[in-house]
């Protein structure tokens, strides 16, 4: 395993992932229940990425 691999699963096996926040973010909450935020369409996956 890479050191970066093992950097990154340091933190899941130590279970400290501060990012987690194993909820929803409130400023996310908040715009989600703004008139700002379109109800419908099409969604955006923040963050997320596939490799094949």
């Amino acid at each position: 395993m890479t050191d970066i691999l093992k950097f990154w699963n340091s933190f899941y096996e130590n279970k400290t992932t501060p990012w987690d926040l194993a909820s929803y973010a409130e400023p996310f909450k908040t715009y989600l229940d703004s008139p700002y935020c379109i109800k419908s369409g099409h969604v955006g996956v923040i963050g997320d990425s596939l490799i094949l």
